[in-house]
């Protein structure tokens, strides 16, 4: 059915997904669409876009990666376990709650970004 966008679904601030949305913009590898509040919201809400979301973190982590100088295989996360993986070997705190749900993932992705 239709969805319409609409930042409850989220559990964030309508604050916390504009100030991910700058962020996302300002690293500019990913075009508009992708990383406009609705955009983001979409990817992370809806289940057909998951593999937007997954490709999303992917190239956030290599970006991280050649940050750190480790190895990283772009296209090596290929689910959104792997993401969480990834994401608790740099730190990532929040994993207890997995990466079911609109919340958890839109957390996981500021974290990278």
């Amino acid at each position: 059915g239709a969805w319409t966008w609409d930042v409850k679904h989220l559990g964030v601030s309508y604050d916390e997904v504009t100030s991910l949305s700058e962020r996302l913009g300002d690293l500019d590898m990913f075009d508009e669409g992708q990383v406009g509040e609705e955009g983001i919201t979409a990817t992370i809400v809806t289940d057909e876009l998951r593999e937007r979301y997954v490709g999303m973190c992917d190239r956030l982590l290599e970006r991280l990666a050649a940050v750190e100088g480790r190895p990283f295989t772009a296209g090596s996360v290929k689910a959104v376990g792997d993401v969480l993986e990834a994401a608790k070997g740099r730190g990532y705190c929040c994993a207890a709650d997995g990466m079911e749900g609109p919340g958890p993932r839109f957390r996981c992705l500021m974290f990278l970004a």
